[in-house]
C-alpha cells in the first residue's frame, strides 16, 4: 500500500484531534465541531453529514453503515468505506491499481487490490492505541480501480495510471493506493508532483528500485525511483 501525501492523526479523538493533509489544509476537531485551516491561516467549519457513510439497500430501503455490519457481509470495499460515485465530497480516495506487468519475476500483485479490499474488512473504525477515528475527521471512500484498456501494452498502461491520478489530484483529493507492482509508483508520482509543489516520498523496501532499462523497457518494477529522479 502506498501513500504519497502526509496524513497525520493526533493521539486524541476528542477536542484537539488533528488531521493534516499536507500541503493542502489541516483539520481540527474542536468541542464545537470540525474546523478546517487552509495554508493562508483562515478557518471554516466543516459539516460532516451523518449519512456520509450510510447507504440505502435497493431492495429493503433500509439505511445501513457497512462499517457497523458483520465483517463478512456486504460488497468488499477498502476498509468497508462507501464506493464513491464521484469525487465531489471525498477527502481521501482509496484506489486500487491491479497491475503487475512490470515484474521481472513472480507475477500476482495484480490481485492485490481485490484481496486487500477483502482483508481490510477487519479494520476497526477507531485506532486501538490513539483512539482516533479518522472517518470522523475525513470523508474517506473507495474510488475503485484504475481501468486498463491495453493491459498488455506496458507503456500505455503506465500512461493510463498517470492520467487516472491526474484527475484525482486535480479534484483536490488525496489518494491512498494499493497495488500492483512497484512500477505503478512512477506514474502516480508523476501525476501528483509539479515544479511548484514537489512530492516527497518515504520508501521502505529491500531494494532501491533504481535500475536502468532492462529487457527492452524502462517501465518495470525495479526502476520507478530512477525514473522519478530523472524526471525531476
Amino acid at each position: 500500500m502506498e501513500n504519497f501525501n502526509i496524513i497525520r492523526l493526533a493521539s486524541r479523538q476528542k477536542a484537539g484531534a488533528h488531521c493534516y493533509f499536507a500541503p493542502f489544509f489541516s483539520r481540527e476537531l474542536t468541542s464545537t465541531g470540525l474546523v478546517e485551516l487552509n495554508g493562508g491561516g483562515s478557518k471554516r467549519e466543516i459539516v460532516m453529514a451523518d449519512d456520509y457513510y450510510t447507504r440505502r439497500s435497493p431492495v429493503t430501503g433500509e439505511s445501513q453503515v457497512a462499517m457497523k455490519r458483520p465483517r463478512y457481509t456486504g460488497i468488499a470495499t477498502f476498509m468497508r468505506t462507501p464506493l464513491a460515485e464521484s469525487l465531489d465530497d471525498v477527502d481521501i480516495a482509496l484506489i486500487g491499481v491491479p497491475f503487475d506487468g512490470g515484474v521481472t519475476n513472480r507475477p500476482g500483485a495484480r490481485h492485490g487490490p481485490r484481496e486487500i479490499r477483502n482483508m481490510s474488512s477487519l479494520t476497526r473504525g477507531i485506532h486501538h492505541v490513539t483512539r482516533v477515528n479518522p472517518f470522523e475527521l475525513c470523508r474517506v471512500a473507495d474510488a475503485g480501480d484504475v481501468p486498463f484498456d491495453e493491459v498488455f501494452n506496458l507503456d500505455k498502461a503506465i500512461f493510463e495510471i498517470e492520467a487516472f491520478y491526474k484527475k484525482v489530484h486535480e479534484a483536490g483529493v488525496i489518494p491512498l493506493t494499493a497495488g500492483g507492482d512497484h512500477s505503478i509508483t512512477y506514474p502516480i508520482l508523476k501525476a501528483i508532483a509539479s515544479p511548484e509543489r514537489p512530492a516527497g516520498m518515504v520508501h521502505i523496501d529491500a531494494h532501491t528500485d533504481t535500475w536502468d532499462a532492462v529487457w527492452g523497457s524502462k517501465f518495470h518494477h525495479g526502476a520507478p525511483f530512477r525514473l522519478a529522479v530523472e524526471e525531476g
